[in-house]
């Protein structure tokens, strides 16, 4: 008969074998998540949470749609192809070495579409990090371009009528690259930041590259827009190519928009919001907003803050659900608190209960005889005279 000494240390050696496989399943568990099979994507996927692509990865196949409700971080090569659809809610991070290709090597008619809620992240150091669209894709990040890694080689490159769209600002230093043309060919990339560049970026920091014109070819159409900045000259060989970045007739921002518009009829977007701002009045302020297109919208919310940081409910405005129409939207608070500036945003709400916000807008409704200040929100320059919010500006 054992005595009770030996049956606990018995014991004592059972569990700390169990705590051993526990752990070491835990630990396997926590490195291993989705990503880390080669992987081909097809149909209708929708994945929650964070996803992690650490080998090669395919998203391909007419009909196929992926959503991931966090943030996507590519440590390899991902390839979106084929009339695919790509939407991440979250980030889409790029690390040392990683590639994002957009209908690489596809047809001219099959323009697989990527969209981003959120910002696009570039973080390459070691090795140069590269996202690439070409034949007709679409990508549009909702946030920034965030060039955070220090590897100048970092690249944006769009192609054969490919278009990226950057719905806020660009920061950090990197590259965009643009194809060439010979003999008169249509192979043009667009690439519009309508955002412009943030706070402490300036072209310097970005470097425009477009391979040398052949056939004496002197015209390289309209390929960059950049809200805010002016002509750029970009000497190639013996050409010099001048883009006007700040026209937004140009081809690239026409273009740009009419891509967007494409996207968010075709149910893409949560909603596309083309306007949104607070007109001051007698007793408080009216709110108007216009949507060009929405997919399963429920509801807006307004909100408003004193210091724009810290914000409160104002009220909710039933949204329109899914339609590719555009809607119009007004709402009046009449019994707004009587401050000098005041901060409003917009959350719009799916029927899930997923949420987005807009850009935070300023307004002002108190008077203050003869005063001018100038100060800053953020990215932004705000002057008010007279207890008047009379610009912003970049």
């Amino acid at each position: 008969m054992r005595s009770n000494s030996h049956i606990s240390t018995y014991w004592n050696k059972m569990f700390r074998i169990l705590v051993f496989i526990l752990l070491t399943w835990s630990v396997s568990n926590a490195y291993a998540g989705p990503g880390d099979a080669e992987t081909t994507l097809t149909g209708e996927v929708k994945i929650t949470g964070d996803y992690i692509v650490n080998t090669n990865h395919t998203i391909s196949g007419t009909g196929t749609s992926v959503t991931i409700t966090g943030d996507l971080t590519v440590n390899k090569e991902l390839k979106i192809k084929d009339n695919s659809l790509l939407i991440v809610k979250g980030d889409l991070i790029l690390n040392d070495d990683a590639k994002v290709k957009i209908n690489e090597g596809e047809g001219a008619g099959k323009g697989a579409i990527v969209i981003v809620q959120h910002d696009l992240i570039i973080n390459g150091v070691s090795h140069p990090t590269e996202v690439s669209a070409e034949n007709k894709a679409i990508m549009i990040v909702e946030g920034n371009l965030v060039l955070s890694g220090s590897n100048p080689e970092n690249k944006i490159k769009v192609k054969t009528a490919a278009s990226i769209t950057i719905k806020k600002k660009i920061s950090g230093t990197g590259k965009i690259e643009f194809p060439g043309k010979k003999n008169n060919d249509k192979e043009i990339g667009y690439f519009t930041a309508l955002g412009g560049l943030a706070e402490g970026t300036t072209m310097s920091n970005i470097k425009i590259e477009m391979p040398e014109l052949k056939n004496n070819n002197s015209e390289a159409g309209n390929l960059l827009y950049i809200s805010g900045v002016g002509n750029l000259s970009i000497t190639e060989g013996n050409k010099t190519i001048t883009i006007d970045a700040s026209n937004t007739s140009s081809t690239a921002y026409t273009t740009t928009v009419a891509n967007m518009a494409a996207a968010g009829a075709a149910g893409l977007l949560p909603i596309e919001l083309t306007s949104f701002t607070a007109t001051p009045t007698e007793n408080g302020y009216t709110f108007n907003w216009v949507t060009a297109s929405e997919k399963e919208n429920d509801y807006f919310t307004l909100e408003y803050s004193i210091n724009g940081v810290d914000f409160s409910e104002i009220d909710y405005v039933h949204g329109a659900g899914t339609t590719s129409e555009t809607s119009e939207y007004e709402y009046r608070w009449n019994d707004a608190p009587n401050f000098e500036m005041i901060y409003f945003r917009l959350k719009q709400t799916d029927y899930n209960g997923e949420y987005t916000y807009s850009d935070v807008i300023v307004s002002c409704r108190k008077k203050s005889a003869g005063a001018t200040r100038t100060f800053r929100y953020g990215p932004l320059n705000l002057q008010v005279v007279d207890g008047e919010l009379r610009y912003i500006a970049e």
